[in-house]
């Protein structure tokens, strides 16, 4: 046997069952593979009938190996879920106050250092409240404290503490015998905008002035200080705190503070910190809701709501596995612009169940006829659709089938066309699985569940960062925390079902559909970053060439992430043409 074929055999076994040699794979099967189709070109060679048996042989025999083995189980505990999503500085510590894991924006905020609770949490105060929390009442779950961690900051913002359980991680060890509780702490900051303050004085049926009261005791201001602030007499002030206790049941001042502080902190983390599932129809509005709805045929889908809940609604059809839920400042600009954002989780992806059945155009009406059913639930006659990269292809043929319920399209970062040409033009990782899609299909799926796997152990975000490397503009873009968190969040929760709608997803990102998208009763406004590399911006122009009334927007310093980078240009492009 050749050197270069064990090299390749070798390859085929260590992709899926070695993810500390996934990228050592990858180039050895790049190399013995496709090493002819620099010479000639993606559009003429092919190779499909070209692996002999006993190579095919490996593949299968690899592929029923992964299959037997099966995904292991995710490692992650349920603080560490919490630490990945929660949207401001978080920490997890244990019960010796150990400081076991924080995230990035904890890093950022100049806590990198800190080993033990008392390194960063410098109000006294609130260490002794934290404490009291971890050892003498061992029911409580939940505890929300006004106050900073830092002595010296200011005290409008308050400290949110809740029990994880216990751990069997390492550092979840023994302690006399027993595992140790965890723990999981944020800071939420309670500036209360409009809409906040309209909740709280909805939901316990607050005057203006008692609210103003509520939220001025919650900032730390004392009676005295309250009526000079607003302008009233300290008797007033007194008689409407005691409205608002009757109202809310609170015994006395302290009772009051806890209640808006627990009430901004379930306003602003709810929806990132929540680790089920469950519809949430009953949640009062936020920039991010999480849902799921039942559909005709049984299945569960998740859609997440961002922006304002009564705005002009669009779809954002995410890509693969990303791009559903904006960063918190497109969020908020969407709810400013009164647009409504829908995100629907395609069928296998996140917690959407699918049909295994479902494949190519099954597939696509799959999933136009889930998002019509979605529509249907939500009583929504019309909406704007806005694809990112494959989600145009999806954009595409829902207005095909359902002309009337579409009043816009958008294509961001690609659109719904393909030609093997382009391959040659890709950057090195996306050509490779471009390659084996078209040439050597036989490989893909090892190849997906070899990708699986090395997201799996932990390295989602060094992934997207490899799959970026050649942009200058996307790699700027992930050096904000926020933007590589959140990426890195989509990334594994969006595959939590496993690799099958990837893999549907990648076949049909190489099919052309620019002849259907002739026929649309709307047309296309695409934007694209003029530094995209994965898909370059002549892809786009090709497809406006094509198709008669489509338009092109190039953005400038902007790549592949533009959803993320530059989501002002694309929410104000979305509100300009909705008028």
């Amino acid at each position: 046997m050749s050197v270069d074929r064990e090299k390749l055999i070798s390859a085929v076994y260590s992709a899926s069952m070695s993810p500390e040699f996934y990228y050592e794979s990858l180039d050895a099967i790049d190399t013995l593979f496709f090493e002819q189709v620099s010479n000639v070109g993606d559009s003429t060679f092919n190779n499909k009938h070209n692996i002999d048996r006993e190579i095919l042989h490996h593949i299968r025999r690899s592929n029923e190996i992964s299959d037997r083995l099966g995904r292991p189980k995710l490692d992650k505990s349920r603080a560490e879920l919490l630490l990945e999503t929660a949207p401001n500085p978080a920490f997890i510590f244990d019960q010796s106050e150990n400081i076991v894991a924080m995230n990035d924006m904890a890093r950022l905020a100049g806590f990198r250092s800190c080993q033990v609770l008392s390194n960063c949490c410098t109000s006294e105060h609130v260490l002794m409240r934290i404490r009291d929390f971890v050892f003498r009442n061992d029911s409580q779950k939940l505890l929300i404290e006004p106050g900073y961690i830092n002595a010296e900051k200011n005290i409008n913002t308050c400290i949110f503490v809740r029990r994880t359980g216990k751990n069997s991680k390492p550092h979840g060890e023994k302690q006399d015998g027993h595992l140790r509780h965890q723990y999981f702490l944020t800071m939420v900051n309670l500036g209360f905008d409009q809409s906040k303050t309209e909740l709280l004085k909805e939901t316990y049926e607050l005057t203006q002035a008692e609210v103003d009261v509520a939220v001025h005791l919650a900032s730390g201001l004392q009676i005295p200080e309250i009526a000079t602030k607003r302008n009233v007499k300290v008797e007033t002030v007194r008689f409407q705190i005691k409205a608002i206790k009757r109202k809310t049941n609170s015994r006395d001042l302290s009772s009051i503070v806890r209640l808006v502080c627990g009430f901004s902190a379930g306003i602003l983390t709810s929806s990132q910190l929540s680790t089920s599932g469950r519809e949430n129809t009953e949640q009062a509005p936020q920039l991010k809701i999480q849902k799921q709805i039942t559909l005709s045929d049984g299945r569960k889908m998740s859609y997440l709501e961002q922006g304002d809940p009564e705005g002009i609604p669009v779809l954002l059809l995410h890509t693969i596995p990303y791009g559903a839920e904006l960063i918190k400042g497109a969020a908020e600009a969407a709810k400013r612009m009164n647009l409504r954002i829908i995100s629907p989780y395609r069928p296998g992806y996140g917690r959407s169940e699918t049909h295994k059945d479902a494949k190519g155009d099954a597939y696509i009406n799959m999933v136009c006829t889930d998002m019509h059913e979605l529509l249907g639930q939500l009583n929504i006659d019309q909406v704007a659709i806005a694809g990112i990269a494959i989600g145009p292809v999806y954009a595409m043929r829902f207005a095909h089938l359902y002309p009337d319920r579409v009043s816009h399209l958008f294509a961001i970062s690609r659109t719904p066309m393909w030609k093997d040409e382009w391959i040659a033009k890709t950057p090195k990782r996306q050509r490779l699985f471009m390659r084996i899609t078209r040439h050597t299909p036989q490989l893909l799926s090892l190849i997906l569940k070899a990708t699986m796997a090395y997201i799996d152990k932990g390295h989602a975000k060094h992934s997207f960062n490899v799959a970026c490397a050649d942009s200058t503009a996307d790699m700027s873009a992930l050096r904000n925390p926020e933007i590589s968190s959140l990426m890195e969040k989509e990334f594994v929760e969006g595959l939590i079902p496993g690799v099958d709608a990837m893999h549907h997803e990648i076949v049909l990102g190489m099919k052309d559909y620019s002849q259907e998208a002739l026929g649309l009763k709307h047309k296309f406004y695409v934007l694209h970053g003029d530094d995209d590399k994965v898909f370059n911006v002549s892809q786009s122009q090709a497809f406006v060439d094509y198709v008669p009334g489509t338009e092109l927007e190039v953005v400038k310093g902007a790549g592949h992430l533009l959803i993320y980078s530059h989501w002002k240009y694309v929410l104000q492009a979305i509100k300009k043409k909705l008028g």
